[in-house]
């Protein structure tokens, strides 16, 4: 194949900004563009104990705990959290308030 035979496709969307001073958390939950209510349920568990976790919940919740994580432990952006749980409420809110000091959820 010679360099005229080449085709060169550009993407006609338009470059986006993702932002370096901010976790993935609190990215993904910073816009709300279906103006979700805080107090809409967004996660439930199926079993007992039942627990459920609304839009706005998360947020605080997350960054309480997230607050803990750094405090508490001493985890920093880029430290690696491991943890073995059912898919619940609490294992959501782990993996947000791991994502929103920075931390990677593995």
């Amino acid at each position: 194949m010679n360099m005229k035979d080449e085709q060169v496709y550009v993407s006609n969307v338009p470059d986006y900004h993702l932002p370096t001073d901010t976790s993935f958390h609190q990215f993904i939950t910073r816009y709300n563009p279906d103006d979700v209510l805080a107090e809409k349920i967004i996660y439930e568990d199926q079993a007992a104990p039942h627990k459920t976790l609304t839009y706005g919940g998360l947020r605080e919740a997350a960054a309480v705990a997230a607050g803990g994580f750094v405090n508490k432990f001493g985890l920093k952006e880029g430290d690696a959290v491991a943890a073995i749980s059912p898919n619940c409420v609490d294992w959501v809110l782990l993996a947000h308030s791991v994502m929103w000091f920075g931390g990677v959820v593995v």
